[in-house]
């Protein structure tokens, strides 16, 4: 099932599937807050860097209340605007999905668990970033959800999981793409599908493009290389590091390197 092709919104495509269905969702902002209302499907972002649910402050972005289990699937998307009393970005009520490559930001609870709320549920999460919700970041009741090789403000417990601001681009206006630096980059599962960059799964849905390194070797004493840079802008980065042996200092735009 495709949205927006086939079905305008992820809702209305939620509701034709039957289980066992995956509904493929195009890269863009879709402005709703989606229910899997018992249904064993898969909801996928086709284009995790730019697959976002904006729940618009008007509820909760993701609701899980009918008992669904590890075969419902909710995978490389942002969820932000959530709101609610409990689970801003999402609710979880007697139920156990799975959660892989999702970012939850920007949602707020009234009470607990502005990122998500767990009742009697036991959710899976892995490569997920949980950060800048208002509320805490996750909250249970009687059962802990298991979250491994994720960013969790605050931390929590589990294998891989890291607690540390993951440098997203522009966290004001929404810009959640990482920054070269960002301790989410290639800190995934190592058992998860490579990048498409090739690299180690990052957390989060948004992925650090390295293919488009360049390597300048075996430069000698007198010998100079130019670096261009075009259509540079300040989501756009272009960053430096270089390594000197045999001599040193050397000069660059950003001042004399010396050798370490």
């Amino acid at each position: 099932l495709l949205v927006p092709d086939e079905y305008s919104t992820i809702q209305s495509a939620i509701d034709a599937s039957s289980d066992g269905d995956s509904v493929l969702v195009s890269a863009g902002t879709y402005y709703e807050n989606i229910n899997f209302n018992g249904k064993n499907i898969a909801v996928i972002g086709e284009d995790r860097e730019t697959t976002i649910i904006d729940g618009g402050g008007n509820g909760r972005v993701v609701t899980f209340d009918n008992g669904e289990g590890s075969n419902s699937v909710f995978d490389g998307f942002t969820v932000t605007n959530g709101s609610g009393n409990g689970g801003g970005g999402m609710y979880c009520n007697v139920s156990s999905p799975t959660l892989v490559n999702c970012m939850f930001t920007n949602n707020t609870a009234l009470y607990y668990g502005g990122g998500m709320y767990c009742f009697s549920s036991s959710p899976t999460l892995e490569n997920c970033i949980l950060w800048n919700n208002y509320g805490s970041e996750i909250d249970f009741n009687s059962v802990t959800p298991t979250v491994t090789y994720s960013d969790v403000k605050g931390g929590w417990s589990g294998t891989g999981n890291i607690d540390a601001d993951p440098l997203f681009v522009d966290l004001v206006n929404g810009d959640f793409h990482l920054q070269a630096g960002s301790p989410c980059i290639d800190t995934g599962d190592p058992n998860s599908s490579l990048d498409p960059d090739g690299t180690r799964a990052d957390m989060g849905a948004f992925y650090f493009d390295q293919s488009t390194t360049l390597n300048v070797t075996n430069l000698v004493a007198g010998q100079t290389a130019l670096v261009e840079v075009t259509n540079a802008t300040p989501s756009n980065f272009s960053h430096f590091a270089w390594s000197v042996n045999g001599g040193g200092p050397i000069s660059t735009p950003f001042g004399d390197a010396m050798i370490s």
